[in-house]
């Protein structure tokens, strides 16, 4: 087009940026519309869960609540150290660390 080196630096210097302003914007508007259906394990708490590794006294077992369309297993301990068979419906008091606190499920 018959500029000057500095001319045209200086335009594809402004081009660059504009178009690396317009991919930034577009790729911020991107990143606003994910959503996550991740299930947090605090929102287990209060709900019932089936025991499906059973619970040996003073130890761990596993196990396994519905939220929505989503199973998760957790490790879970009895509130009273008891032994719960698998297959028991358990309900979840609180999470402690990386596992559930459980008790026996009790119909009101």
């Amino acid at each position: 087009m018959g500029f000057g080196i500095v001319a045209s630096s200086l335009i594809g210097l402004a081009g660059g940026i504009v178009l690396g302003g317009l991919v930034s914007l577009f790729a911020r508007f991107l990143h606003r519309q994910q959503s996550s259906s991740s299930i947090g394990t605090s929102q287990m708490v209060g709900r019932t869960a089936q025991v499906i590794v059973a619970i040996s006294p003073g130890g761990v077992g596993q196990v396994s609540c519905r939220i929505g369309e989503e199973r998760i297993e957790k490790l879970a301990r009895a509130r009273d150290n008891s032994e719960i068979k698998a297959g028991t419906m358990v309900r979840v008091d609180e999470v402690a660390g990386d596992s559930l606190i459980v008790s026996l499920h009790t119909e009101a």
